[in-house]
């Protein structure tokens, strides 16, 4: 399987990545907004992506959906737009062709700002300020357990001293259970597919 595009995450403004999450995301267009989504490409079998901006609390900040009835389609007052890096796409393809494509005929739309209350109940082990360049434990800058109920934080931990050992520690942390790894996660909980044991 393709490996699935991922959802961005923020902290206090500097980038981040979800180390792993102890319950999948119930979020979805469909469920939480009503719109239909259908996948657009290899790599997002869901249809949709998000950037989040997480911190005291859990925030939706720019979704990416693609779906048939998007046309005039607002949410919370914000108007669906086009995805700069899709349409300069598209833009090459209309160079070599002599007909021009649409660009609501194929890419996904984006709507932008809508700072939207995701109601997460469950942990998330964020790494802040990645350095791309590394695999191990000296990627991020600081490693947070961040604990939220209905979106909101109630806890949080500086765990970098504890993340920089995890591997040489005889101790089993819960975000180092596969269950709980927020890549399978992605390409099979969020899916609805069990994988298989």
């Amino acid at each position: 399987m393709t490996m699935q595009r991922l959802d961005s995450f923020t902290y206090q403004d500097k980038p981040a990545e979800a180390i792993s999450i102890s319950r999948r995301f119930s979020f979805t267009p469909k469920n939480n907004f009503g719109i239909i989504v259908t996948p657009c490409e290899t790599s997002n079998w869901r249809g949709f992506w998000c950037d989040y901006c997480i911190d005291t609390s859990f925030i939706i900040k720019n979704i990416y959906i693609f779906a048939k009835n998007l046309d005039g389609l607002q949410l919370f007052g914000k108007n669906p737009k086009e995805i700069p890096e899709y349409k300069n796409l598209l833009d090459k393809i209309n160079e070599k062709r002599k007909d021009s494509l649409k660009y609501s005929n194929g890419f996904p739309m984006m709507y932008e700002d809508i700072n939207y209350l995701f109601k997460y109940t469950g942990q998330i082990v964020l790494g802040i300020n990645p350095n791309t360049k590394k695999y191990d434990t000296e990627r991020y800058e600081k490693v947070y357990e961040m604990d939220y109920k209905e979106g909101i934080l109630v806890q949080q931990k500086d765990i970098t001293a504890i993340w920089k050992t995890a591997n040489e520690n005889e101790t089993k942390f819960w975000w180092q259970e596969e269950k709980n790894e927020y890549f399978y996660l992605i390409n099979y909980s969020f899916m609805g597919i069990e994988k298989k044991t």
